[in-house]
């Protein structure tokens, strides 16, 4: 079966441990997946307006993210919030 999606965590995983910094290597593959057809979203526990511009500009033919830890889907392309199951910070 090929692989259709790549969900990719940032901190720990995609990001070096500034937080900010996406490694050529990191950037590489990435841009290997894409070119093979596969889907890649960012998926993380951050606000959208968190992700590094770093990340985003490294890789700008990725389309989603996946922020809020799942409460929110973005269109990075046009900045649109596709998606929202957030709760008053007064519930929180």
């Amino acid at each position: 079966m090929a692989i259709r999606l790549l969900a990719l965590d940032m901190d720990g995983t995609v990001l070096q441990n500034d937080a900010v910094t996406v490694s050529q290597a990191n950037l590489a593959a990435i841009r290997a997946a894409i070119g093979l057809g596969v889907a890649v979203t960012y998926c993380t526990g951050r606000m959208r307006h968190r992700l590094p511009q770093a990340l985003l500009a490294g890789a700008p033919e990725i389309q989603y993210a996946v922020t809020s830890n799942g409460a929110a889907v973005s269109d990075l392309c046009s900045g649109k919030l596709l998606y929202s199951d957030t709760f008053s910070p007064k519930a929180a």
